[in-house]
């Protein structure tokens, strides 16, 4: 009688053992589940800042044949300047402005422009016949004497979610700008009133310039290899 009472108990304490070890696998099985979360989280949050910062040719200057043919003359007078912008991203969130310098020598204006697919997305609520196909935006530049450029060079750029382009003007007026605006457009809608314009106050003749931490390589300059803005009519 006692050997059955023992086993009993025996038997008893063996399964409340297996219950308590079931649920502590459980438990760590819950913990472990949500450490990995976090670090899932983490990781797409810090991939997404990766991704979103220009490497290479988009944050570097790039040399166009005028350039070039002026380092070559005198490098000494070849100066990089920048100002500071103010504002970098838009309201809405569709386009980010980085790594500007200009050469108020040879006239010439660079930047880098990025904006992500959601944009792209997003000119499918305004435009529903919009089909993706060649260059989806374009830039000017615009002065206060209402003198604006719509010819520019661009290098371009782009990983899962996000699209970069190296941008030139050339033949900018430094001298009676006053002010230059960057204006971006819908390719298929240049006008004022389009819901994807946005403009960026890029330089203002009153305001300090310095030099900018973007160095251009004066022993070996280059040519880069340019595509052309495309053709697109103002409304």
């Amino acid at each position: 009688m006692e050997n059955k009472k023992n086993e009993s108990t025996n038997t008893k304490s063996g399964l409340e053992l297996k219950h308590i070890l079931k649920h502590l696998s459980i438990k760590k099985i819950i913990k472990y589940l949500f450490i990995l979360l976090i670090i899932a989280v983490y990781a797409l949050i810090l991939g997404r800042i990766l991704l979103s910062k220009p490497t290479g040719v988009m944050k570097s200057y790039v040399y166009t044949q005028t350039s070039v043919e002026q380092i070559n003359d005198s490098s000494d007078n070849f100066e990089l300047l920048t100002q500071q912008i103010t504002k970098k991203i838009d309201d809405n969130g569709y386009y980010h402005i980085s790594d500007f310098v200009y050469v108020p020598r040879i006239g010439e204006l660079q930047f880098t422009l990025r904006y992500n697919n959601s944009t792209v997305d997003a000119l499918k609520t305004f435009y529903p016949d919009f089909v993706r196909a060649g260059e989806t935006f374009v830039c000017t530049l615009s002065d206060k004497n209402g003198n604006v450029y719509d010819e520019y060079k661009f290098i371009s750029s782009s990983n899962i979610i996000y699209n970069f382009r190296r941008i030139v003007f050339e033949g900018v007026d430094f001298d009676n700008a006053g002010t230059l605006y960057l204006n971006i457009y819908y390719v298929s809608d240049i006008s004022e009133s389009s819901p994807m314009h946005v403009s960026f106050l890029l330089y203002d003749d009153e305001k300090t310039s310095t030099q900018s931490k973007i160095k251009a390589d004066k022993t070996n300059p280059k040519v880069n290899s340019f595509n052309n803005s495309p053709a697109f009519t103002h409304k």
